[in-house]
């Protein structure tokens, strides 16, 4: 019989599969030196992780565990939320169940909880739900310790510096996606 995985090791095998990410999310900043930024979208956090949590029957599910609060500042509103990450693998790995609370026992599986903080601006009210969706990336950019490619200051292959831009090539090759 097999020898099944416990979830350090779920998680290292997934950690070994994944390539940097390509940032393919396009930021306007405040920063007149700088108008735009990259950034690695959900999305592709998604495309690459997906699959594998599938592969090795692991699921990551949230919850807020603060209530949102949000700051009016001079550039606008920002809610911040606090949410604490589960990675729970669904296959019995022959431990001893465990009572977690009245009514709830998880029978032999394995989880981990990482609590992971979470901002979003929006002005028609949507913030708390970009600040969850930031949560949950960043959730799985450090339990699975991704990496991103490119740098933040290049947008579209080219470099942005000083409010004006280059024509510097990227390299495509190192966008490798997971099945």
């Amino acid at each position: 019989m097999k020898k099944k995985l416990t979830l350090s090791e779920k998680i290292f095998r997934i950690t070994q599969a994944c390539s940097a990410i390509k940032r393919n999310g396009v930021g306007h900043s405040s920063n007149p030196e700088r108008l735009l930024y990259a950034y690695v979208e959900i999305v592709d956090v998604l495309a690459m992780v997906n699959p594998l949590l599938k592969r090795h029957k692991l699921i990551l599910t949230g919850q807020v565990v603060k209530e949102p609060v949000t700051h009016v500042g001079k550039l606008g509103a920002i809610t911040e939320v606090l949410v604490d990450w589960t990675l729970e693998d669904t296959e019995d790995n022959g431990l001893e169940d465990v009572m977690m609370q009245p009514g709830m026992i998880i029978r032999g599986r394995e989880s981990r909880t990482w609590r992971v903080p979470g901002c979003g601006s929006d002005e028609s009210g949507k913030a708390v739900y970009k600040a969850v969706t930031g949560s949950r990336k960043y959730a799985m950019v450090l339990i699975f310790n991704l990496q991103f490619g490119d740098e933040p200051e290049e947008v579209r292959g080219e470099r942005v510096e000083q409010g004006r831009t280059d024509n510097k090539g990227t390299d495509d090759s190192k966008t490798v996606r997971a099945d």
